[in-house]
C-alpha cells in the first residue's frame, strides 16, 4: 500500500522546486544541534544522487529563526548549496505534521510519502533507506570541510580558535602560534595541569607531550569542556546533559540532567537541560548557558537551579522583569583581581544581537554591546572581552567601552 499523499499542491506551489524524480524535505530549526549535524550528509545526497532534490525547510522556533536575514546567516556559515524554503508561518511543517526538529521527508513526483524519520541521519540510515530508490556510490567519509568559527578559549595568555576542523592558537597580540590539524568538529578547549582537553563532536581527547589520547568518545555533541577541582565538565548538546569525568582513570562519576529534553532543577540526574552550549567557573560554582531553553543556571554541588529562564517556549529580550534571552550561545566571567568585571557573567544573547552582562549578587542585567551580529562565544583576560561570530574575532575593552574588530593572522 502506498503512503497517502499529503497537501503536496501547497508543497509544489510554495517551494517550485525544479523537477525530479524525489524530493528529500529536511524540516529544521537553525539552532537545533541534531539539525546541523544533517547537514553534512543532506549535502552529499544533494551533490550525488541525481533522482533526489534535497531541499531544507525552516521551521522556526525562536522569533529571529523566522527571518529571512537568519536564513541567509546559516546558509552562508555552513555553506549550504541545496536550495532552502523558510516555512515562517508553519504551514508547510503543519501540511506535513512535522514530528520533531529535524524530521526528514522523502516524497516521490507524484506528492507521496515514500520515507520520513526523526532525528539525525548516519551513514547507515543512508544506505538503508536510499539504496531502495536509487543507485549510487558514495564514499563512508562524511565529512566537514567549510571552516567556520566554534570557540574562543584563553588560558596561560595563549588564545584557541576552535574553526570547524582545527584549532589555531595565538599569543595575546595575535599572534599565530600553532595550528593543530584534523580534529572533527573541535568546540571547546581546557588547560589542566599542562594537558590540553579539547571536546570534539563526538569524543574528548587530550594532548600530552605532543601526542594525542582519547579520553571518552561515542557521546553527542560535546559543547563546553571546564577544568573544576582537577575534574573535567563536559556538556552535551546532543543529549542534553553534563558529565564529570576524572581526568586520571578517565572514569565518569557524575551525571546532570536525564537526557531528556526540557527545564528542570533537582539533583544531577534528576535535572532536566535543553542543548547546553557553555559552562564557566566562579565561586565554587558551575554556570550554565541552556540554549534551547533560552536559560542561564548554575550548578552547586549536586544542585541545579535556573537563574534566568521559564521553560523551552519562553524566550525574548528583556532586562526588567522577567528577564529574558533568545537563544544565548556562550559565556564567560570575571575574576575576582582579573581587571575589570570581577563578579559579573557576559552572555552571548545570540539571537537577540547583543553581549548581555549579569550581576550574580544583585541579579540584574543590561546591555553591554549590541553591534555583533549573531555573537556565538566569548572569554575574557584583563579588561579585554574577546568575541566571536561565525567569522570575525572581536575585542571590546571594557574600560575604555570601545569595540573593534581584529584582523588576525590565519595561516
Amino acid at each position: 500500500m502506498r503512503a497517502p499523499r499529503l497537501d503536496y499542491t501547497r508543497f509544489i506551489d510554495f517551494i517550485k522546486p525544479k523537477e525530479s524524480e524525489y524530493y528529500l524535505l529536511d524540516f529544521f530549526a537553525i539552532g537545533c544541534i541534531n539539525c546541523q549535524n544533517n547537514i553534512d550528509i543532506l549535502h552529499h545526497i544533494s551533490d550525488q544522487i541525481n533522482n533526489i532534490e534535497v531541499i531544507g525547510v525552516s521551521v522556526g522556533k525562536f522569533d529571529y529563526e523566522k527571518s529571512e536575514k537568519a536564513l541567509k546567516s546559516y546558509k552562508n556559515r555552513y555553506n549550504i548549496t541545496y536550495p532552502l524554503y523558510n516555512d515562517f508561518d508553519h504551514k508547510l511543517s503543519d501540511a506535513y505534521v512535522q514530528k520533531a526538529w529535524p524530521y526528514l521527508v522523502l516524497v516521490d513526483s507524484n506528492g507521496y510519502i515514500k520515507e520520513d524519520f526523526v532525528g539525525e541521519f548516519d551513514y547507515t540510515k543512508f544506505i538503508t533507506i536510499f539504496s531502495k530508490y536509487t543507485n549510487f556510490n558514495i564514499n563512508k567519509s562524511i565529512n566537514q570541510t567549510h571552516l567556520y568559527l566554534n570557540k574562543i578559549n584563553i588560558y596561560s595568555e595563549n588564545i584557541y580558535l576552535s574553526y570547524s576542523n582545527k584549532i589555531d592558537i595565538y599569543d595575546l597580540e595575535f599572534n599565530l602560534i600553532d595550528t593543530i590539524y584534523s580534529l572533527n568538529n573541535p568546540k571547546s578547549v581546557c588547560l589542566l595541569d599542562d594537558i590540553l582537553y579539547i571536546a570534539l563532536k563526538d569524543s574528548v581527547i587530550y594532548i600530552k607531550d605532543n601526542v594525542s589520547y582519547c579520553l571518552i568518545d561515542s557521546i553527542r555533541n560535546a559543547s563546553d569542556i571546564v577544568c573544576f577541582n582537577k575534574l573535567l565538565y563536559i556538556s552535551l548538546e546532543g543529549s542534553h546533559e553534563i558529565i564529570v569525568i576524572n581526568p586520571i582513570n578517565k572514569c565518569v562519576i557524575n551525571r546532570y540532567g536525564n537526557k531528556f529534553e526540557a527545564l528542570r532543577d533537582g539533583k544531577l540526574e534528576n535535572a532536566q537541560f535543553a542543548q547546553p552550549s557553555a559552562l564557566s567557573i566562579f565561586d565554587q560554582e558551575i554556570f550554565v548557558i541552556d540554549s534551547e531553553s533560552s536559560s542561564l543556571r548554575s550548578i552547586s554541588g549536586d544542585d541545579v537551579k535556573t537563574l534566568i529562564g521559564k521553560c523551552l517556549f519562553t524566550f525574548g529580550d528583556s532586562n526588567i522583569d522577567e528577564l529574558l534571552l533568545q537563544h544565548p550561545s556562550d559565556i564567560c566571567i570575571g575574576k575576582v583581581g582579573d581587571g575589570c568585571g570581577a563578579g559579573r557573567i557576559f552572555i552571548c544573547d545570540t539571537y537577540n544581537h547583543k553581549i548581555k552582562v549579569y550581576d550574580i549578587e544583585s541579579k540584574t542585567i543590561l546591555t553591554l554591546i549590541d553591534e555583533i551580529f549573531e555573537p556565538l562565544s566569548i572569554d575574557k583576560m584583563g579588561c579585554n572581552l574577546y568575541i566571536i561570530n561565525s567569522n570575525e574575532v572581536f575585542k571590546y575593552n571594557l574600560s575604555k567601552m570601545k569595540l573593534e574588530k581584529l584582523d588576525i593572522i590565519k595561516n
